[in-house]
């Protein structure tokens, strides 16, 4: 008689050598065997995708929120920047207006000025979650200077006395439109570095989601295989 056995089982029928888990594939009917073939490979597919649909969502979601950082926090502080300076630099144009209705045009510019950097300013305050110092002692700073502007500085600009309003302006550092340019320079900065960051964990949490998946997927492809050869 062969040496060799004839089956899995040996000669009392206990089950042969290996896993509980592969004995029970081995014994199955062909159609059971390729029905678990494709329910794990099913399965497998199913969890790769849904590990990279949900890497897809919260990296667009960190993507917006650095987008939205960008639109509605930083381009409405560019704005503020050249605004403050078109505010001083029309105090400056009044003094020199050569006739009252020269005047009534600069004033003009003034008052809508102030209305768009108002929306600038309401704007960023709205997206901006995490307080920013330099944003705060700029909007402290504009604000008195719309205080020095209106009381003092613009009565003296209407009389045409450019020499005085200089000398106002110089005399307090918290007028200057440099000043405020600064800060507006700091804030921008802190903003730019919010950011930087989040795109970097952005990035970060890409490569990990890639690696992830192409591991997920090895693991799916063996398997797979493996189940299939034994098919």
């Amino acid at each position: 008689m062969s040496s060799y056995p004839i089956s899995r089982a040996g000669m009392d029928g206990s089950p042969g050598p290996g896993l509980p888990g592969w004995r029970w594939f081995q014994d199955r009917r062909l159609r059971t065997k390729v029905v678990t073939v494709v329910f794990v490979f099913v399965s497998v597919f199913t969890i790769v995708f849904g590990l990279g649909a949900l890497a897809v969502v919260r990296t667009t979601s960190q993507t917006d929120q650095a987008a939205a950082l960008s639109n509605n926090v930083l381009v409405p502080m560019e704005n503020a920047r050249a605004g403050q300076l078109v505010s001083q630099l029309s105090v400056l144009r009044l003094a020199t207006a050569p006739h009252t209705a020269r005047r009534d045009v600069v004033m003009q510019s003034i008052v809508s000025n102030d209305a768009a950097m108002k929306e600038s300013i309401a704007r960023v305050d709205a997206h901006l979650t995490d307080p920013v110092p330099a944003w705060n002692d700029f909007r402290t700073s504009w604000n008195r200077w719309l205080s020095v502007r209106d009381t003092t500085l613009i009565p003296l600009a209407r009389t045409g006395n450019t020499l005085a309003l200089d000398a106002d302006i110089a005399a307090d550092p918290a007028l200057s439109a440099d000043t405020r340019a600064g800060l507006l320079t700091a804030a921008s900065g802190v903003v730019e570095d919010r950011i930087n960051a989040t795109t970097t964990a952005v990035s970060h949490d890409i490569q990990r989601t890639v690696r992830l998946l192409l591991l997920t997927l090895a693991v799916c492809v063996l398997l797979t295989t493996l189940l299939a050869g034994a098919v």
